[in-house]
């Protein structure tokens, strides 16, 4: 600013026409006297020298003290400027600030987030650096993968000092909120993108604060009926998830009340091609809204933007609630958009780097849903603009013409040129007084130049000796680096050396860095794994690949890097772990695990359990896990061939008496039948452990049952030991039961002379320094220990292998899976199973279930209503692909007493459902085939006759039992469920009380 105050000074002195000898009289207000301005600042007084031209020279006083005053004017403000960008420059640190989606890039929803995020953080804050991330959730759904990320960003950000964190959508969310304090502690976080039902969010969060989105689909169809005021019907597309069940509600909710009488209907996850035949029979007074996807014939997703071009030329209006429809056929609506939500986050954040605590800052409950909509298909429906709601935005709009964007409004630009015309002539005037300044200051840096040649010529001479010294230094040095590279080339060769003799030698070594690069791997690991350097460049990549159990890889990853950050000493030996790894071709194995820290690496070391030397034993589980896939597979027609037999059995019995040598056979062809079920049912419990029903449960009671109940008519007692504060566990009963069946069947074998069954029940917390296969948690331990003999050791690592017994042959022994199913069960519980014996001193299975924070239900036996049955009481349509599953199951019917009619898919069942309400003479209950191998199966058949009748009665049936239907069926609307194959007595108990007799 002094600067700019010294050239004004000069440059005033200029205007008012002084040179360094000119002298002005001026004359003074009282005429009377005179004041002399030189340049040196004296001040003299005498006769008015101007005479006649006395008025032009105060005239040209004034108009130079006018421009000298607009001249300051100008360089104040410049220096002002000036000023303040350098105090603005100095005064902000770069702010560090870190954007986590859930999604990848490319992704419309996410692009959009970011696009919000930085149209805020970017908008004039240069002090703030804005670092990105991708989960890339979507493609990725390996439960490990929040685990793998977390070290990565350890790594990543390990230098980088985060302000603020702004997560976008659940899974980002989900994440931040698990390693938050690991990763970044006490850096504030602002979400978006998360829904306002999610449970985290109902109470108060330390440090965390946003904005929430909420679908306004109310809002939607308003302007939807608006625009089609014409409309009579209105269908909604979801799916089945959590979020998809508030959508449905938020749109049964819109329909309420004055739009109570607009016929709606809702699908789940709908196949494409099948909504499109629907589609079709409609008219144009129906409205599509769009809340959920479509899926192709084998179940898979189909994108947004294909789906929504495909329906968009059926010519029905299309509406939705989310962007990512926009732009593809949709009509519009009240949208939720990643842009805004990104913004509105990052208008958060930044009320929070400016200071004001992110705790006092309020949850956005509102989320900042706007009316969107798309010209090309408003003009498909003749819709103009007058019609939208106020402020509503428009996509795909032509633009202005270009004669409407060349009107230039002259008035603000006149203004402009002359403020560049001062501006040029201000420059101008300065540059000639600063080509006077320069010819002086050449003359000064001539000078000064001379005494800077003859400065540096004395350097040059003293830095030319100090070289010189410097050379003979070198010289010294190099023979010192020629004596290092020989012992260099010398270690070398011993590395080289070393790493043959592990090639030749049998042993399965792997060689990491600290930084958890593979160096190494001997030759007998690669020959046993067929995993070379390239296919797991990384540890990270081998855990992935080498160990298939998540609860496996995830204890081994972290005993690795507990290894990787400590040095190895004799008072902290080598830690071993056992477990189930895998080859490249698929073989699996049971190996014993050990690290070993060397220096700045750790040595992973592999061997046979239980063995020093010799091959290693493939494990038969992998062999058996296909069969169970297979039998699982097979399963639907397996089972309903099975029905026709049991079927064609009970109908066969009502024709003779229980006296009858041929009734016997019967009887034991029906046991037969049913065992066959069973086998196929342990088959695929085995390999995928079944289908789940959990329920928070208390432990106790149910194993004490379960024990009195399998213990009964022998002499073995049960003893307890349990704490008053037992937590209840997340548990399917039945298969829990099953668990504890088989522990002690085996238990009351090995104690044929009697003794005690001891079961103990702790709670207890596993961490990662457990090294346990679970994930860290409370969970309820039990213990179920015998008396019995015990087992040998070289058994005891194969008791879980299926079809490997220790039993005698004869008529007690079993097909050897029960051990191998319970630890399948148990495992799908994300539970762990342990045994330890020692021969003479008995066993003891040790089962880790997870613990629930719900309170645990008692198990009581519920008394059964018997509900008498009526003949001649209805009339049944049975929906079936397989012939004889109809024939055999309308004959158990009409010999129970209904009268039965069929059809072979769903859409002959609608018809057919359709004519019976039509003709006054409706069915009573509908049973449904849940596959049905080329049409519409019983899940969708199901959804369309409610949206005809809404109190239609209908019985789910399938011959796979991993569908969760069949186990979830009151929640999807079914009235009961029945597993293929049944006999007569099982359809008729399910069928009790489901119709009126007549």
């Amino acid at each position: 600013m002094r600067i700019f105050l010294e050239v004004f000074v000069k440059f005033a002195d200029l205007e008012i026409g002084l040179d360094e000898r000119q002298k002005v009289t001026i004359e003074s207000e009282s005429g009377k006297r005179a004041t002399n301005f030189g340049r040196g600042g004296d001040r003299q007084t005498g006769q008015n020298r101007v005479g006649t031209h006395g008025n032009a020279g105060q005239g040209a006083y004034s108009k130079g003290r006018l421009f000298s005053v607009i001249v300051l004017a100008c360089l104040i403000v410049l220096a002002g400027m000036a000023t303040l960008g350098r105090g603005a420059e100095l005064s902000n640190q770069t702010k560090h600030v870190l954007l986590i989606n859930a999604y990848h890039q490319g992704y419309r929803w996410t692009d959009s987030v970011v696009s919000g995020v930085e149209s805020v953080l970017k908008d004039g804050h240069s002090d703030i650096e804005l670092h990105i991330e991708y989960m890339d959730s979507k493609r990725i759904s390996d439960p490990s993968h929040f685990f793998h990320l977390s070290r990565y960003y350890r790594f990543r950000f390990n230098q980088v000092k985060f302000d603020l964190i702004i997560v976008s959508d659940n899974d980002a969310f989900d994440f931040i909120m698990r390693y938050r304090d690991s990763l970044f502690p006490g850096v504030p976080v602002v979400f978006c993108g998360i829904s306002s039902t999610n449970e985290s969010l109902q109470g108060k969060i330390p440090f965390v604060t946003g904005v929430v989105e909420d679908y306004d689909i109310k809002a939607t169809l308003d302007i939807a009926f608006k625009l089609h005021p014409h409309a009579k019907e209105v269908i909604g597309v979801g799916n089945r998830t959590p979020l998809g069940e508030v959508k449905k509600r938020l749109f049964n909710e819109a329909l309420s009340g004055e739009r109570k009488t607009v016929k709606n209907t809702f699908f789940d996850d709908p196949v494409l091609s099948d909504f499109e035949n629907i589609i079709r029979s409609k008219g144009k007074e129906c409205i599509i809204l769009l809340l959920g996807n479509f899926r192709d014939g084998e179940g898979n997703v189909i994108p947004a933007e294909e789906s929504t071009r495909l329906l968009a030329k059926l010519g029905i209006p299309l509406y939705g609630a989310l962007d990512y429809y926009l732009g593809y056929g949709i009509v519009g609506g009240k949208i939720i958009n990643g842009y805004d939500q990104g913004a509105t986050a990052a208008r958060i954040g930044l009320r929070i780097l400016n200071g004001e605590p992110a705790d006092r800052i309020p949850i956005e409950r509102k989320s900042p849903n706007r009316y969107m909509f798309d010209y090309a298909a408003m003009s498909r429906f003749g819709i103009s603009q007058a019609q939208l709601p106020e402020g509503s935005t428009i996509i795909n709009k032509p633009k202005p013409s270009r004669s409407e964007s060349r009107t230039v409004s002259w008035g603000a630009i006149v203004p402009g040129l002359l403020c560049l015309g001062v501006v040029v002539v201000l420059f101008s005037v300065l540059l000639i007084r600063s080509r006077r300044r320069q010819k002086d200051s050449l003359k000064q840096l001539s000078a000064d130049m001379e005494k800077q040649v003859e400065a540096r010529t004395e350097e040059l001479t003293r830095i030319n000796a100090e070289l010189r010294t410097k050379v003979t230094e070198l010289e010294k040095a190099e023979s010192t680096v020629t004596e290092l590279k020989q012992r260099q080339d010398s270690l070398g060769l011993r590395e080289e050396m070393t790493a043959q003799i592990l090639d030749r030698l049998p042993v399965r070594l792997l060689v990491a860095r600290r930084d958890a690069t593979i160096e190494r791997l001997s030759q007998g690991l690669v020959h046993t794994f067929g995993y070379t350097g390239e296919d797991v460049p990384t540890m990270g990549q081998w855990w992935e690949k080498a160990c298939p159990d998540r609860a496996l890889r995830e204890t081994l990853s972290s005993a690795w890097l507990d290894s990787a950050g400590r040095e190895r000493s004799l008072e902290d030996p080598t830690r071993s772990f056992v477990g189930r790894v895998a080859a490249k071709d698929g073989s699996v194995f049971d190996m014993e695990i050990r690290f070993l820290p060397v220096q700045d690496r750790v040595v992973t070391i592999f061997s046979d359990v239980g063995k020093q030397s010799g091959s290693i034993r493939p494990s038969r589980s992998r062999d058996f896990e296909s069969i169970g896939t297979l039998a699982a597979g097979i399963a639907h027609d397996f089972n309903n061939l099975l029905l026709v037999i049991l079927g064609s059995i009970s109908l066969a019995k009502t024709s003779l008496t229980p006296g009858d040598r041929a009734y016997e056979r019967l009887i034991d062809a029906e046991k037969a039948s049913m065992m066959t079920k069973d086998l196929i049912q342990q088959l695929i419990t085995f390999s995928k452990g079944g289908q789940l029903s959990k329920r928070s449960l208390a432990i106790a009671p149910l194993m004490m049952d379960v024990t009195h109940a399998t213990l009964s008519g022998s002499n073995i007692k049960g003893r307890y030991i349990m704490s008053d504060d037992l937590l209840p566990v997340e548990a399917d009963e039945g298969q829990i039961r099953q668990v504890m069946q088989i522990i002690l069947r085996n238990a009351r074998e090995a104690m044929p002379l009697g003794g005690t069954v001891t079961l103990s029940f702790d709670n207890v917390t596993v961490t990662r320094k457990d090294y346990l296969p679970l994930s860290d948690g409370d969970y309820v331990k039990v213990s179920i220990q015998d008396e019995g003999a015990g087992i040998k050791e070289d058994h005891l690592s194969r008791i879980f292998d299926p079809y490997f017994t220790t039993k005698d042959k004869g008529d007690h022994k079993g097909v050897g899976l029960g051990l191998a199913i319970a630890f399948s069960i148990i495992k799908n519980h994300n539970g762990h199973i342990a045994v330890e014996s020692r021969v003479g001193g008995g066993t003891i299975f040790h089962l880790y279930l997870p613990a629930s924070g719900k309170e645990g239900d008692t198990c009581e036996e519920e008394e059964e209503m018997v509900i008498p049955v009526a003949k001649g009481k209805g009339r049944i349509l049975v929906m079936d692909d397989a012939k004889a599953v109809r024939d055999v199951t309308g004959a158990m019917l009409s010999h129970i007493g209904y009268d039965v009619a069929f059809a072979t898919d769903g859409r002959e069942a609608i018809a057919l459902y359709r004519q019976a309400m039509e003709e006054n003479e409706p069915f009573d209950l509908v049973i449904l085939d849940m596959t049905v191998q080329a049409g519409m199966g019983g899940m969708e058949t199901f959804q369309i006759l409610r949206g005809i009748d809404p109190e239609v009665k209908a019985i789910i049936s399938s011959g796979y039992s991993g569908d969760p239907i069949m186990t979830e069926y009151e929640e999807c609307g079914f009235k009961r469920a029945i597993m293929k194959p049944y006999k007569m007595d099982e359809l008729e108990d399910v069928l009790k009380g489901l119709t009126n007799p007549s």
